[in-house]
């Protein structure tokens, strides 16, 4: 397969971006974007009163959340929204409690955060302890958050908000050189996971949903017998992927610059 890479760095000079522009310093680190944090839970009235008092409380500090009991219209196809919510969001707060683990669609929504990230160490899933509970292996390892009780969740809240209303990590130029390295060792996959993940912080949705269709393109490619079919389309649609990118770090430039 032919290799799609950024321009040469030997000719990017050390005041510009990995894609040759101009990055403003001011800009490195910047928020510049409201995060997104879908609420996952279990559908029990506890649970539910817990999210529902939570959400509130996100939203007054400015948080963006997907919280089905008023993010669903009537008429949704909730498998799909869900499913769209869920690539979007920067995090996942997962609302942990015995009914939580035995729900029947709970758990595929951390799941599917855990599917591009087994470890979470880009830390986009959040737990939250509702009450003792057993935990499943792949959640035992990860730190939690306490909030079994009203004056837990006072007490800790502060942490909640502090871990979700950030938008990490937020070095632009050092993200856009991973994705740029991974595209270069031909590890196509890894380097769209981090393009989704660039894109759900720094992009607006109309071009998060074009690299989400990307990905769904490469993926169905895949199955394409033709050898040389394969891999021109799937050279073109990586093209087109590090273009979206290089729209994104614009974007941001101008954003800084007026």
């Amino acid at each position: 397969m032919a290799t799609c890479a950024f321009a040469d760095r030997n000719q990017i000079s050390e005041d510009s971006g990995p894609l040759g522009v101009a990055l403003p310093s001011r800009l490195l680190g910047a928020i510049v974007t409201a995060p997104k944090v879908f609420l996952s839970y279990a559908h029990v009235d506890a649970d539910k009163k817990f999210v529902s008092a939570l959400h509130q409380l996100l939203k007054r500090d400015g948080i963006e959340c997907f919280f089905d009991e008023v993010s669903l219209a009537p008429g949704d196809n909730f498998v799909l929204q869900i499913s769209v919510a869920i690539d979007e969001c920067n995090y996942l707060v997962m609302a942990m409690s015995r009914a939580y683990f035995s729900a029947g669609f709970a758990p595929s929504e951390w799941a599917a955060v855990l599917a591009d990230d087994p470890k979470n160490e880009r830390g986009r899933l959040v737990p939250l302890l509702l009450e003792e509970c057993e935990l499943p292996a792949l959640i035992r390892a990860l730190n939690y958050i306490d909030v079994s009780s009203a004056e837990k969740l006072e007490q800790n809240y502060r942490r909640i908000w502090q871990r979700v209303g950030r938008l990490e990590p937020n070095d632009i130029e050092q993200r856009s050189r991973e994705i740029d390295d991974l595209y270069e060792q031909g590890r196509v996959e890894q380097a769209l996971k981090r393009l989704l993940d660039f894109a759900r912080d720094f992009a607006k949705r109309e071009i998060l949903n074009r690299l989400i269709a990307i990905k769904w393109q490469l993926e169905r490619i895949e199955k394409e017998s033709d050898v040389s079919k394969r891999a021109f389309a799937s050279v073109d649609l990586v093209t087109q992927a590090l273009n979206l990118k290089d729209g994104i770090i614009s974007n941001l430039s101008l954003d800084v610059a007026r």
